[in-house]
Order: C-alpha cells, then sequence, then structure tokens
C-alpha cells in the first residue's frame, strides 16, 4: 500500500506539498516501445506532486526492468491475468491512500510536460470530477482525435471533432461534454471511489462511456481541457478485429444503458433502441455480414444473462444519484446517432478509430454502397404489408382459383395414389402432380390447409421480388438494383393475379425473375464486368439459393434447372413453353446486337429441363402429351379462351383493375434509357431484355385476340417475363446513366435521362 500522507514535510518542496497529490495509473500488457515514451512524458511532467503506478496486466516479458529503467521512482504491480483496463485500473483503489486525482492513462500515449498540471488546475477551477485532454495523432500533434465525445441515447459515441482536422486552437475552450476518451483521463479519487471506479465486467471498449456517464449521474461535470495536448498512438485498433470490436461496443454501451438509466427513462429509451437493433439485424443478413448480425443479437442475450449484475449496479447507482435522467440528458445529442450515420453514409466504427486504411474501404464500402438498395427493400416491405394488411390478417377471399383447400394433406395423398381424378363426373386417370405436391406441403402445416393456402398466396410476391433484387446483382450498381426491385414492385401483376384468383399470374411473377436468372447465366456474354452469372446447386434447389452452375456439363445443368420447373409446371403447364419461348427471344437479341450465338445455350438448357420436368411428372405428363391428351390441360387451370386486352393495357401490364392510370406509362418508359444511352454490354443487355418483352406483349396480345389458333389462358400468365425483362432493362438504363452518359456531350441524352429517370 503506498500512502501519501505518510511523506513528510521534510521530504517535498513548500510547492509539492502544497499541491494535491495526482498518481497516473498506466495500465499495460505486452507493449512495445512506445512504454518508454509514455513513461518519459510522465516523468517530464511540470506537475510538483505525482507520482507513477504501473499495472501490468499479465504481460508475457518482464516490465519492471523498463520502467525502472526510465522512471527508478514509478511503482509497478504485477497483475497474474489480464482482466482489462478497467478491471486492472480498479486495483488503485486497494494500493493507494491519499490521492486526490487519479490520471488514467493508456500505455500509448505522450503527455505533453504541462498536461496534468492542466488538467488538475481546470478540475478546480470548473468544480469537475472528470477532466480530460485534447487528444492528437501520435505522428501528427498538429492533427485532432478527439476533443471529447457526444453521445445519443443509446450510448453511441459522437466525435465533436472532425478526425485528422489541423489544429488551429479552433477547439481549445473548456466544455461539458459527456464522455472523456479513455486514453488519458483524470478523475478526482473520491468520486472514482463513490460511484465503484470501472465496471468491472466491462474489459475492454466501453468504460470511458460507462465511468462518465455513472459520474453525471453523482453529479459531477465533465470537461475537456484542450490546454492539456496528449498524443495518441491507438494501438487497440490495430490489434483488435473491428467485428470483435463492435460486439464489444455493442454489449458494454448497452449494458451501461441498463446500468445509468432510471426506471422511466429505461421504459422509454429501451424500446427505441429494440426496434433499432432488429432493423440493424436486418440490414445486417440482407448485405450479407451475418457475424455484425449475430453481434447485435448477442449483445441483447449477453445483458439478459448479466441481468442479476445489472440489477446489482442500478441499486448501487441508485444510492449515489444526485442528478434525474433530464440533466444528464443535456449533453446528450438529439436522435440516433447511427441512423444519421447511415443517412449520410459516413463509416461507422463505434468509437474506435481504425488505422489500417484497408480494413476503413472495406467497411465503407459494406455500409454505404448498399445504403439506397436497402432503403428500396424496407420501402417495397412496408408497403406489401400495408397494401395486403386486410389479407394478412384475415380470411382469403374465394375468388377464381383461389377456392378453399377443404381436404387435408392426407386426402390429397390418397387421391392422388388412388388412380382416380375427382374432377367434374371423375374418372380412371392419374391426378394431376399438384395434387402431390400440396399433399406434401400440408404436412407440415399439420392440416391447417386455410394457412398454407395464405401462406402460398401471399408468399409469391416476396419471392419474385426477391428473385429480381438477386438478379440485378450482376450489374454491380447499388441504384440499378434499388430501380429493378422497385419497378418490378409496382408492376400491377400480382395484384391483378389476386383479384381475380390466378395462381398461374401469381406463381409465374415469383418463378419468372428466378428463371431467367439461369437463362442469363447460360450466355457466353453474361451482364457485368466479368461475372459469369448465376450458379445453381446441381439439386435444384440452388435455383432458388442462387448456387447452381447454369455451365455445367448439359445433363447436369437439366437436372438442376428441371427440378424447380416440375414444381412450377405442376401447377402451370404451359411455363414449360413459356420459358422456352423466353430462351429464343434473347437468341433473337444477340442476332440484333451482332452477338449470334451468344445465348444459344440457354435454348437446350430449358427444352433439356422441360423434359426432365416432363419425366417427373409421369404419369400425369403422358396423359397429356400422348395421343387423346387436351391442349385445355396444359394450357392451365384458368378458363382458356379469348381474354382480348387492348395493347395500351398490355404495355402498361394493365390486366385487371390495377395499373390502368397514366402514371403506369411510366413503368415502360423506364427501361428505354439503355437503349438510348447504353454502351457494351449495357446496350447489349438492354436489346436482349426488349425482344423478350416485346415477344411477351406480343404473344399477350395474339393469344386475347384468337390469333394463336388455341385457347390461352389469361394475359398475366405471359406478362411476368415481361416485367422481369423491363424492370432489369430500367436497371441497365441506370447503370448507363452513372457510367456511359458522362462519356456524351450536352444535348438529347441528358434529356432523355431526365424524362426515364423520372419514370423510375
Amino acid at each position: 500500500m503506498v500512502d501519501f500522507d505518510e511523506v513528510t514535510s521534510d521530504e517535498v518542496e513548500p510547492e509539492e506539498a502544497q499541491a494535491p497529490a495526482v498518481v497516473a495509473v498506466v495500465v499495460t500488457r505486452d507493449p512495445g516501445d512506445w512504454l518508454e515514451e509514455c513513461l518519459s512524458s510522465l516523468g517530464a511532467q511540470d506537475y510538483p506532486n505525482l507520482s507513477v503506478l504501473v499495472i501490468d496486466a499479465a504481460s508475457e516479458d518482464e516490465v519492471l526492468r523498463r520502467v525502472a529503467a526510465v522512471l527508478p521512482g514509478a511503482y509497478v504491480r504485477r497483475l497474474d491475468t489480464n482482466p482489462g483496463f478497467g478491471p486492472a485500473a480498479n486495483d488503485v483503489i486497494e494500493v493507494v491512500d491519499g490521492a486526490a486525482f487519479y490520471a488514467f492513462c493508456h500505455d500509448d500515449v505522450v503527455l505533453d510536460p504541462a498536461a496534468v498540471r492542466n488538467l488538475v488546475e481546470e478540475a478546480f477551477r470548473s468544480n469537475a470530477g472528470i477532466a480530460g485532454p485534447k487528444l492528437v495523432g501520435w505522428h501528427a500533434p498538429d492533427r485532432l482525435l478527439n476533443v471529447g465525445m457526444a453521445a445519443d441515447k443509446g450510448g453511441v459515441l459522437a466525435p465533436l471533432v472532425e478526425r485528422d482536422e489541423l489544429d488551429q486552437e479552433q477547439h481549445d475552450g473548456v466544455k461539458d461534454v459527456f464522455v472523456i476518451p479513455g486514453a488519458c483521463t483524470l478523475v478526482r479519487a473520491d468520486l472514482f471511489e463513490t460511484i465503484g471506479g470501472f465496471d468491472p465486467a466491462i474489459d475492454r471498449l466501453g468504460e470511458d462511456l460507462d465511468l462518465c456517464w455513472r459520474a453525471q449521474v453523482a453529479g459531477a461535470r465533465v470537461v475537456v481541457v484542450p490546454a492539456a495536448r496528449v498524443q495518441h498512438r491507438e494501438t487497440l485498433a490495430q490489434t483488435i478485429d473491428v467485428e470483435e470490436a463492435r460486439v464489444l461496443r455493442n454489449r458494454h454501451r448497452l449494458r451501461s444503458v441498463l446500468t445509468c438509466y432510471g426506471r422511466w427513462h429505461l421504459v422509454r429509451v429501451l424500446p427505441q433502441l429494440a426496434a433499432l437493433s432488429v432493423l440493424e439485424v436486418v440490414y445486417s443478413l440482407v448485405t450479407r455480414r451475418t457475424a455484425h448480425a449475430r453481434g447485435v443479437i448477442a449483445a441483447w442475450s449477453a445483458n439478459i444473462g448479466d441481468r442479476d449484475d445489472i440489477r446489482a449496479r442500478r441499486r448501487a447507482l441508485h444510492a449515489y444519484r444526485r442528478f434525474p435522467d433530464s440533466e444528464v440528458r443535456r449533453l446528450q445529442v438529439r436522435g440516433s446517432v447511427r441512423l444519421r450515420r447511415f443517412v449520410r453514409g459516413e463509416l461507422d466504427v463505434h468509437g474506435i478509430t481504425l488505422s489500417i486504411e484497408d480494413i476503413e474501404e472495406e467497411i465503407d464500402e459494406a455500409v454505404q454502397s448498399r445504403r439506397l438498395e436497402i432503403a428500396a427493400i424496407v420501402a417495397v416491405a412496408l408497403l406489401f404489408v400495408a397494401g395486403s394488411r386486410e389479407v394478412l390478417f384475415g380470411r382469403l377471399p374465394a375468388v377464381g382459383g383461389f377456392a378453399p383447400f377443404d381436404e387435408g394433406p392426407v386426402r390429397l395423398l390418397r387421391d392422388y395414389l388412388s388412380g382416380w381424378r375427382w374432377s367434374g363426373l371423375g374418372g380412371a386417370g392419374p391426378a394431376p402432380s399438384a395434387v402431390l405436391l400440396l399433399g406434401l406441403l400440408g404436412l407440415p402445416f399439420i392440416g391447417a390447409m386455410g394457412l398454407l393456402q395464405q401462406v402460398l398466396v401471399l408468399g409469391m410476391v416476396p419471392i419474385g421480388l426477391f428473385g429480381m433484387w438477386r438478379i440485378t446483382r450482376r450489374l454491380g450498381s447499388s441504384t440499378s438494383r434499388a430501380a429493378g426491385l422497385t419497378l418490378y414492385a409496382v408492376v400491377p401483376l400480382p395484384w391483378n393475379a389476386i383479384s381475380r384468383g390466378s395462381w398461374a399470374g401469381l406463381l409465374l411473377y415469383a418463378a419468372a425473375p428466378w428463371m431467367i436468372d439461369v437463362i442469363m447465366g447460360a450466355s457466353s456474354d453474361p451482364p457485368g464486368d466479368g461475372e459469369r452469372g448465376s450458379r445453381l446447386h446441381p439439386s435444384g434447389l440452388g435455383v432458388l439459393l442462387g448456387v447452381a452452375d447454369a455451365r455445367a456439363p448439359q445433363p447436369r445443368s437439366w437436372v438442376a434447372l428441371g427440378l424447380p420447373l416440375a414444381v412450377l409446371a405442376a401447377f402451370v403447364p404451359l411455363a414449360l413453353v413459356l420459358f422456352a419461348v423466353v430462351a429464343v427471344a434473347i437468341a433473337v437479341g444477340d442476332l440484333l446486337v451482332g452477338r449470334a450465338g451468344a445465348s444459344v445455350r440457354a435454348i437446350p438448357l430449358v427444352v433439356g429441363a422441360g423434359l426432365v420436368a416432363v419425366v417427373l411428372h409421369v404419369p400425369w405428363s403422358l396423359d397429356l402429351l400422348l395421343p387423346g391428351g387436351e391442349w385445355n390441360a396444359l394450357g392451365g387451370v384458368a378458363p382458356l379462351g379469348q381474354h382480348a386486352v387492348a395493347a395500351t393495357a398490355l404495355v402498361r401490364f394493365a390486366t385487371g383493375p390495377y395499373g390502368s392510370s397514366v402514371l403506369g406509362w411510366a413503368v415502360p418508359l423506364a427501361g428505354v434509357l439503355g437503349l438510348l444511352i447504353g454502351r457494351d454490354w449495357r446496350w447489349r443487355w438492354t436489346v436482349r431484355c426488349w425482344t423478350v418483352t416485346l415477344a411477351c406483349w406480343a404473344l399477350a396480345w395474339a393469344g386475347g385476340h384468337g390469333r394463336l389458333g388455341v385457347a390461352v389462358p389469361p394475359a398475366d400468365v405471359f406478362l411476368a417475363p415481361a416485367a422481369v425483362a423491363l424492370a432489369l432493362a430500367a436497371a441497365l438504363g441506370v447503370v448507363a446513366f452513372e457510367r456511359d452518359l458522362p462519356s456524351y456531350r450536352f444535348g438529347w441524352p441528358q434529356v432523355a435521362s431526365v424524362l426515364t429517370g423520372g419514370a423510375v
């Protein structure tokens, strides 16, 4: 125990005897050569009553010898384990008596000679419990790192100065702040002991926020003293993994919130933080940052597991609380720092300053580049929920093909195996494969066939939207993905299909993006800068997962595509013909762009997959295709005949009560830009998209007016691939706007861009 009261007046100078005792507490763990510089700066302080305590947190190398060589008068305390900065610094309470202030320092700081004196003087002048210096760069002392920090109601730190801002004394006024960064912090000793020191459960990252927050609850001021300048090397940022840092920050920040707020303020703030965390998890999953999503969830689960310890700390804090939350909140910034960073596209490292530039760029790309597409996803999801609320939370109306599923899964399976077809007056013959699939799907629903029907109807729209979002991944532009998704979402096809009870229209809306993605992947001229297209898993489920290889040997790729195509054909047999038409249309587009044969591989791929689907549906498929089979069975379950729709309505996809507005013309107009200003693959694939669109429009018009010689289902069955192609054309136009428009002189390209951009 070091007792500063035992030092007699004969052993010190008069000035030293009058100055309050300050103990600089340096916590170190396997330090580099910067430790000597830190100790030298403490030895050079002009403060007359300063002692140094070095706490060695189980370093592998001998620290005592290094300290003695630089600062022989320093005390060294070695710990057997490394509990972290805060818990290690708490040992000062046990080993030091009689100090007025503790100056907690990282081992990678260099203090200006007058730093401690300026901190102590200002602490007395301002009656502050905690004081901190101006932090500047290690190798660039004229560049600012921190001059205190603010925080929002969730404890997210907000710097008060721009990092690397040139220090021209523009921030040299003493002011109250919410947090003093932990690199160098002067704390009044009696305050430190009253609030129990650092939180023992916060080993790294966040101990500074927690200490300053509790100090303010106890009624103490926290001030920054820019006259005290400290250089900081920031070695922690170079040694800790960025995701680990975020996990620790999230966990410790939430712990501080749960500890420091009073009961009623916590009731108000906690639901907001929970909602933000849910949004962050969803965003992280969509952007494939699963580690970050797990970290956010782990922060909540860890604090829930520590609830008994948090309750005990809340009770202890209540004993010394002097300020209400409303008073503490005056130094917190309003709103959410994280949301503002997201909107502005700033790099969010949660208080950790990264000095490794490639890590910064990687995180910047992950956080910034997807902002617009995530915003589009959220907007589309909200509109889907709002627009479908009556079906989501009510009963599905028995319209058209949406007759109730009045048979359980066991009965459906029995009917399929019986060899008797129950439709009409009944008769001997194989039942459609759809009966088998519905029976199998009903098993996990435990016979709740009404729920199964509702899930199938409403699930088709999100599946189609997700497929559209994936198909635009090739384009390499966040803005184009947002445009493609939004355009496909506003096409009225699924809503018209629901209004008429059309299973075929809904299923094709869901399947068309995935199938066209596979067809595009078979091209030797794929869209994008060298990306080779989607990869399909040989199991066939890869079409939905986006992991199968369309360029695999033909028999294997036939099976990979044939399995999901068979599922689709069980409900919409005409899909076998429709996607073959799409493949031919893309091949025709190859001729128009001078790349004959680039996509011809897709034709045998789709035909082969169709043959696989036919084989999988035996014996039902034989009943359709052998002599005596009826076209109506292949054409679809919906009533066949002439469904004449005006050409102007087809162009706007207004096949029902939705889409008849004049704004519907914006849909085809949005896909024109790539034709006008696109170059290279942007122009070639826009042409191919338009050949698919025109082919589908022509089929829908001809079939509706009886020009095909056979009865056909309603037009929305033909228009789903056209909607995908048009949405993709609009996305390509956005890429052309970003990459090709700058090369044009000012004139009609800019005017066309304004018109089509307005349509998007």
